[in-house]
């Protein structure tokens, strides 16, 4: 967690793609939240480009998570 108490992760690694992609919790698939931060939800889609930094930004309290490209938010 940052100060802010939220999770966050920065990367440029990430293939250009489609993707889907949910949050496990504790490494396991037992708690998972997916769109709008629901337990088990759908899968969130996102969409890369050769050269985008992504960031994930996962807000513990609520479940959600903003995802930005180049600094563009949200996603």
């Amino acid at each position: 967690p940052n100060a802010d108490g939220n999770y966050t992760y920065t990367t440029s690694a990430i293939p250009t793609g489609n993707y889907e992609f949910k949050i496990a919790i504790n490494y396991s698939w037992n708690e998972n939240y997916g769109a709008s931060g629901v337990r088990d939800g759908a899968n969130i889609p996102l969409s890369v480009n050769s050269g985008n930094v992504v960031e994930f930004v996962y807000h513990p309290d609520t479940h959600i998570v903003v995802v930005s490209k180049d600094g563009v938010a949200p996603f």
